[in-house]
């Protein structure tokens, strides 16, 4: 039985505290070094025991750093790099989320990365990538209101990066957006 959770964060640069849904700049020291999240879990066995075990949430830190990349991307008129950068930030984050639960699941690192290899990329519209996230999740992921603007992105981010086509900043920002809802969407249904 858990007697209790906390939660922290802090400023990769300057470890300045921060809550731990912080996203953007560090408010002490205005970089985007991105923060480190910990949790520490104490439990109690059978009312004799107890432990202390303390996360460092490694794969958080890749997804945010991506997504404030692409944020700062988008303010110095990148445009294109932005959309590019949202998507390797979803993908980074759909790939760890997939990865974790899977790893629950079948409790053998050798067959989850059998799995995993398997999918070719953690694009959330590859067709393998969305089998599996129904079949550990319970629900399918392009039934979500976002669907249809992570489409969009998706395609937008095909014609820059195979096409050589140019994006507005309007674009950027409804690539950032809906690359943003699909990972807030993933980190909330993980467990």
């Amino acid at each position: 039985m858990a007697d209790g959770t906390e939660v922290r964060a802090e400023c990769k640069n300057c470890g300045a505290p921060l809550d731990p849904s912080h996203m953007g700049p560090c408010p002490s020291c205005g970089e985007l070094a991105g923060k480190k999240a910990y949790v520490t879990a104490r439990a109690t066995a059978h009312g004799r025991a107890s432990a202390s075990a303390t996360l460092f949430k490694r794969w958080q830190e890749r997804y945010e750093v991506l997504l404030d990349t692409a944020h700062q991307l988008r303010e110095q008129g990148h445009h294109e790099a932005a959309i590019v950068t949202a998507q390797t930030a979803c993908e980074v984050c759909m790939e760890a989320v997939l990865t974790e639960v899977l790893r629950q699941r079948v409790g053998d690192d050798g067959v989850t990365d059998l799995i995993t290899s398997s999918l070719g990329n953690y694009n959330p519209t590859n067709e393998r990538v969305k089998k599996w996230y129904e079949t550990l999740f319970d629900h399918r992921i392009q039934d979500e209101s976002f669907w249809q603007s992570l489409t969009k992105h998706v395609a937008r981010r095909h014609g820059v990066v195979h096409r050589g086509e140019e994006a507005t900043s309007q674009e950027a920002d409804e690539s950032i957006a809906a690359v943003d809802d699909v990972i807030r969407h993933l980190l909330k249904n993980r467990s």
